[in-house]
């Protein structure tokens, strides 16, 4: 009789292990369709316009599991209906799999075309994105500060290459 149990167990668990397998490969083929990836881009800007109140655009977003991303249009507008963030390409080649361990490696970041308007208004002298950053922390009363034992392993960014193109910086 265990041996029965024991046979019933293993293939419970193979099962269960390549319904699994196969459902992260589906995900994965699914999110490079550019069909899924265009109504993707729609769900997520309609949903940070609505969070932040702002015009938030995304022309394109190309995924290419799991190597690189690829946005083009990108424009933020801030509170005052002033450009935050105009962007014609950025191109990401990462490693995405090493997420898991904690690390960021980026191997490319080509930026083309892209304008970044910061401003710091008195008297408090907050910064134009401050808005965004609001509408994701969450409440106030609920955020709990992590210590360095509570927050565990903490993630290493490395970038090997940097490219930029037609790129301008302004702080008011």
């Amino acid at each position: 009789m265990p041996k029965k149990i024991l046979k019933i167990i293993a293939k419970t668990l193979l099962y269960t292990s390549l319904t699994l397998v196969l459902l992260m490969l589906l995900i994965g083929f699914t999110i490079q369709i550019p069909s899924v990836q265009t109504y993707l881009v729609k769900q997520a800007t309609s949903f940070v316009s609505n969070k932040t109140h702002t015009k938030v655009e995304l022309n394109y977003i190309g995924i290419s599991f799991p190597k690189s991303i690829v946005l083009e249009g990108l424009f933020v507008e801030d509170v005052t209906h002033d450009t935050l963030l105009s962007l014609n390409k950025l191109m990401v080649d990462v490693n995405m799999l090493s997420l898991f361990n904690k690390n960021l490696n980026i191997n490319n970041l080509e930026i083309t075309g892209a304008t970044v308007k910061l401003k710091r208004s008195l008297p408090d002298s907050t910064f134009n994105f401050q808005f965004l950053i609001d509408a994701f922390a969450g409440p106030k009363d609920t955020v709990e500060v992590l210590t360095a034992e509570k927050s565990g392993k903490p993630f290493k960014i490395s970038l090997s290459d940097l490219v930029l193109h037609d790129v301008s910086f302004l702080l008011h």
